[in-house]
Parts: structure tokens; C-alpha cells; sequence
């Protein structure tokens, strides 16, 4: 179912070590820091990003100066040239969701800024011909807004848990890109949104979000879930799985070995004020339904990004804590956006903080290329720059 001032790189090499397992003696270091990049031509804010054949494909968003404008930009960049290019416009929209199927980009749903009405509209972009074409529209129109999440499983791309109506819902679409048709599942258990969705052999896991309509400012009107559950494609069912530790929205998960890796995100009860971000991270084994609790981040984070690399997740970026009231969902306004990265390794169960990036960012995208991290926007950014992991460090 997330993100103008060009400073300077500090420079400095900041040294991290992330250790063996205890048994063991030894122990390896890794330097490295982030490299900034060619900025995006376009200032943007809830646009999407993808990879495909080595290059990092942007799209739509709004303006971040003008937040009644969609933006129908594609834009391109190549890590070879450090360049970006301007490519074939497509239906201006923001809050909308992608996904990459034989070397083609989906685009699917999304919202108009200046009616804030909902797109049903699905379209494809084709790199080598550098066209879009429209497909057949979603049954049920969808924004992304908070929640709404695409999985692909068989080739097929499945949507879960969006606002059609300004509340929570438990919609499930699934679109055929073989036949061009879209049909409506049986809806999740829970109606959600802010929530993470994983794949693990061919079941879609929903884990986490909050249920109630989010509101701008004042006290909130919406509950953090710790529940999950997971959909089977060959059955059409949902089934409840075990609740987290605690309740999380804004959350990130990774899947290692099987597993399913929930990072951070926000605690939050309606009535609060600004709820709790937080730094837990906790761990899912299918094979047994049970969470288990793991060792905290070094910062707490929501509206972060999150990349696996050789077995290791590296968490970039979010927002910290809240300090007033004032804060809440005012994202280009926060004190406390991060520009803070730090790395997890299941075999030591280990938090190690790295180098930050050179700016505060939240609302940002991240890919990965070659064992490079690119950080891409965020709120109230153009900039692009990169973290190439150690070799070391993949050891």
C-alpha cells in the first residue's frame, strides 16, 4: 500500500561493529557513509518509487509547495550516470499504490488533491516503449492515505485495507494483469489501515495499523492494533493469527528466513494526545504462531523506511517522538523527523546506529540496487543520496 535545501555531506566515516554471536571472539568493522546524488527534478510528497532493470522509477505525487496540484510525472534515475530523466506523464494522483510485474509498473488508485475524490483508474507504464496505458478500473475505488497495501502473489497484485469512505475498511481486490479484470475477495477480518503486508509461500500476512478515522490535531479518535492475520489465494479465507506484544501502526516489516520482523511505528488509544513512537521490534514464526520479543531499535521511529540486505535490516530515517500536540499529522512542520540509520542482525540479535544521512526526512522512499540503499524525497525534499553497504558488513 509512502517521500529542496541542498547542504552539504559531513564527510565523516562513522565506525560501526556489529558483533558475532557471544560463543565467538571475533568481530568485524565496517566504514562507510551516505553519499548525496543528483536531486529529483521534481519537489514532491506522497509519490511512489520502483526499480526496475537498475533504475529507480518515480511517480505521481503532489506538489509540495501546492497541495491541491497532482503530479503526472515519471521520472527516472540511472545510478550509472547519476542522472535523472523526464519521462511520459500519467494520470495525475497521489495516495496511490505501485507494483512491478514483468518489467512493467502498475499504478493503482489514488486520490485527487484538489476534489480529494478517489481514483478507481489502474495503469501501466512499459520502460521500453516509455508509454502508459490505461487498464480496467478497480471495482471499489482506493487511496493509500494511511493504509492501503498491493502484494503480488502469482503473478496476480492483491489490495488490502484502505479508506473508500473516510473510515476503515476490510476490502480486498485482486487484479489480473493476464486477463485485465480485477474481482473482490473476501474482506480481512479487522478493517485497517496503516498497516504492513509480507508474503510467505503465497499467503499474504497484514499485521499491525489502527482502526477509526485519523483527524488532524487534538486528541486522537483512533486505536493501534497488535492484531495480524494472514489471507490464503487458494481458499479465498482469512484466518486470525497471535497479536503482537503491542499495539502498532506505521509500522515496518521484513521478512528473513521465514520470518516475519516488526519494527517500531506508533502506540496510540484514542483520547491521547500524542501517543508513543517506538523502538520495539519483535519477531513472527509461522510455524509456531508465536511473536517474540527482540532487542529494541536504538531510536524510535515511525513512517520509516526499511531494506534487507544480506540478512540484515536497515532501518532509515521517520519521525521521533512527538513533543506537542501541535505535531500531530502536520508532517511538514515536524521538529522531529530523522535523519538517523541503524542496522539489525538476527544472528546476534543486535541494533547497530550508522552513519545518518546528510537531512531530517520522513515520508521517504528507499530502494536498494546492488547492495546500495538509495533514500529518495521525503517530506519537503527533493534529495537523493546513497548508502552503499560494506563488504564486511555482508559477511
Amino acid at each position: 500500500m509512502m517521500k529542496k535545501i541542498i547542504v552539504k555531506i559531513l564527510g565523516i566515516l562513522v565506525v560501526w561493529t556489529l558483533f558475532l554471536p557471544s560463543t565467538s571472539a571475533c568481530a568485524y568493522e565496517e566504514k562507510t557513509s551516505w553519499k548525496e546524488l543528483a536531486s529529483m527534478p521534481t519537489s514532491k510528497f506522497s509519490f511512489q518509487s520502483e526499480v526496475i532493470d537498475g533504475k529507480i522509477y518515480t511517480t505521481g505525487g503532489c506538489w509540495n509547495s501546492d497541495y491541491t496540484k497532482n503530479l503526472a510525472l515519471t521520472e527516472a534515475y540511472d545510478p550509472s550516470t547519476n542522472t535523472w530523466a523526464n519521462l511520459a506523464s500519467m494520470p495525475a494522483r497521489w495516495e496511490f499504490e505501485t507494483e512491478v510485474l514483468d518489467g512493467k509498473l502498475y499504478v493503482i488508485g489514488g486520490t485527487k488533491m484538489d476534489t480529494w475524490e478517489l481514483i478507481s483508474s489502474t495503469d501501466v507504464y512499459d520502460p521500453s516503449t516509455n508509454t502508459w496505458t490505461t487498464l480496467t478500473s478497480m471495482p471499489i475505488a482506493l487511496a493509500e492515505v494511511d493504509g492501503f497495501q498491493t502484494e503480488v502473489v502469482n503473478g496476480k497484485i492483491y489490495v488490502f485495507g484502505v479508506i473508500p469512505d473516510g473510515t476503515c475498511t476490510s476490502v480486498t481486490e485482486v487484479y489480473n494483469p493476464t486477463t485485465d479484470t480485477w474481482a473482490i475477495l473476501a474482506p480481512m477480518l479487522t478493517p485497517r489501515e496503516g498497516c504492513q503486508t509480507e508474503v510467505i509461500d503465497g499467503k499474504i500476512y497484514v499485521i499491525g495499523g489502527y482502526r477509526g478515522l485519523l483527524k488532524i490535531g487534538g486528541a486522537s479518535n483512533v486505536d493501534s492494533l497488535s492484531s495480524a492475520e494472514v489471507y490464503d489465494p487458494s481458499t479465498d479465507k482469512w484466518t486470525t493469527l497471535a497479536s503482537m506484544s503491542e499495539t502498532r501502526c506505521y509500522l515496518q516489516t521484513e521478512v528473513i528466513d521465514g520470518k516475519i520482523y516488526a519494527l517500531g511505528g506508533w502506540n496510540v488509544k484514542v483520547g491521547d494526545i500524542t501517543g508513543k513512537v517506538l523502538s520495539s521490534t519483535e519477531v513472527y514464526d509461522p510455524s509456531t504462531n508465536r511473536w517474540t520479543t527482540l532487542a529494541d531499535m536504538s531510536t524510535p521511529r515511525q513512517i520509516f523506511q526499511t531494506e534487507v540486505i544480506d540478512d540484515k535490516i536497515y532501518a532509515v530515517g521517520g519521525y521521533g517522538p512527538f513533543y506537542t500536540d501541535n505535531q500531530l499529522l502536520s508532517p511538514l512542520d515536524y521538529d522531529n523527523r530523522l535523519s538517523s540509520t541503524e542496522v539489525y542482525d538476527p544472528s546476534t540479535n543486535k541494533w547497530t546506529t550508522l552513519e545518518n544521512m546528510s537531512k531530517k526526512r520522513s515520508c521517504l522512499h528507499t530502494e536498494v540496487i546492488d547492495k546500495v540503499i538509495y533514500a529518495i524525497g521525503g517530506a519537503n525534499s527533493t534529495y537523493l543520496e546513497s548508502y552503499a553497504v560494506p563488504t564486511s558488513a555482508t559477511k
